[in-house]
């Protein structure tokens, strides 16, 4: 019986694949950006903001700064509707992962 030798670490590890995914999980694995991220999978139209901040029970501030890192690495993408600015997830794998693990 033949065994399919594992792939070498190092060849592995420098993978595009592997550096994506890296990052990824760098970027979300934060519990506020985690949170932020698990809420707008259950809320598909979107939320502004102010309406994070007050389901988080956090500072407008504070969810501005996980919102910029996560729309920097497109994560969330945003539309403004009239004054506010509305969040979105932007990549459907995650929200396909998270709708799996959240329902």
């Amino acid at each position: 019986m033949a065994h399919n030798s594992p792939p070498k670490a190092k060849q592995l590890f420098s993978t595009r694949n592997f550096k994506e995914a890296y990052q990824m999980c760098r970027v979300v694995c934060g519990p506020t950006r985690f949170k932020i991220i698990v809420l707008l999978n259950k809320n598909k139209s979107g939320l502004s903001v102010t309406e994070l901040a007050r389901a988080l029970n956090s500072s407008v501030s504070r969810i501005s700064h996980q919102l910029h890192i996560l729309k920097k690495n497109e994560v969330v993408e945003f539309k403004k509707v009239n004054r506010e600015v509305i969040y979105k997830l932007a990549d459907h794998r995650v929200q396909k992962r998270l709708s799996a693990l959240f329902g």
